[in-house]
């Protein structure tokens, strides 16, 4: 059967709103190429060849009827179409904890004429909206990355890219082995993310953790602390606590006479 509007239409929109948008945007491609500068969709190619030579004759308006009609659902996917819409920002441009549940909200969805969908690591999600924004559960992996999330109508769309931390043990913390007593220890720890948040705990010999420094790391993932060890002799423990509490390492050292 050659290819025709109705179908081809009616195609266009049942893939968009399946999230197929590939082959959504080539059904909605083929149609406008046979829609005439008035609006009409001719029924096939022919139809369209001939109205555009000597325009819709009457014995062929109703079948042009027909064809606008059920093509017109398909033809907001085609590679003109645009979108409005917006992922509303997910963590306040901080760092997202792996393997926790999110909500990620999408606005602008009823202003489109089409199906919106959530793209999420490969994995699509069809978006329902209520007063424009749609709203769906997304499970973050449980490792460090840049997960690209994109909410697309087709050829149009926005994304965003949310910063995953997952767990790490953080063991390139560099102390002084031995510190005398009433005495000053520098801390140095190495491999935490980019302006990744960070607590260094001190347990001086006998007593409890206390925090000696509390702030972010350097663009390299570096930060720095110096505290006094106490007065009494024995092993001291430094803690590292990166974003969250599954980023941790710790370090001992023996205070001395």
């Amino acid at each position: 059967t050659a290819p025709n509007a109705n179908s081809t239409g009616l195609a266009a929109w049942a893939l968009g709103s399946a999230c197929e948008y590939g082959r959504a945007t080539a059904a909605a491609d083929w149609v406008r190429d046979i829609q005439l500068s008035n609006g009409a969709v001719a029924y096939d190619q022919a139809a369209y060849a001939e109205a555009s030579d000597s325009g819709i004759a009457e014995n062929d308006r109703d079948q042009f009827r027909r064809a606008t009609s059920q093509a017109a659902l398909g033809l907001s996917y085609d590679g003109t179409a645009t979108s409005g819409l917006t992922i509303l920002r997910t963590g306040g441009g901080g760092y997202l904890k792996g393997g926790t549940n999110i909500v990620v909200g999408v606005s602008g969805v009823q202003a489109t004429g089409q199906q919106p969908c959530l793209f999420v690591g490969g994995a699509s999600t069809i978006l329902v909206a209520q007063d424009g924004v749609a709203r769906t559960g997304v499970t973050l992996p449980r490792r460090t990355t840049n997960l690209r999330l994109l909410a697309t109508s087709g050829p149009g769309g926005a994304g965003i890219t949310a910063k995953v931390l997952g767990p790490k043990k953080l063991r390139n913390i560099n102390r002084t082995k031995r510190v005398e007593r009433r005495g000053a220890q520098v801390v140095t720890v190495r491999g935490l993310e980019a302006r990744e948040s960070v607590r260094l705990k001190y347990r001086k010999p006998g007593g409890g953790f206390r925090t000696v420094k509390t702030g972010k790391a350097s663009r390299k993932g570096i930060v720095r602390a110096r505290f006094k060890v106490g007065n009494k002799v024995g092993l001291g423990t430094v803690r590292v606590v990166g974003e969250y509490g599954f980023r941790s390492g710790t370090k001992k050292f023996r205070v001395v006479s």
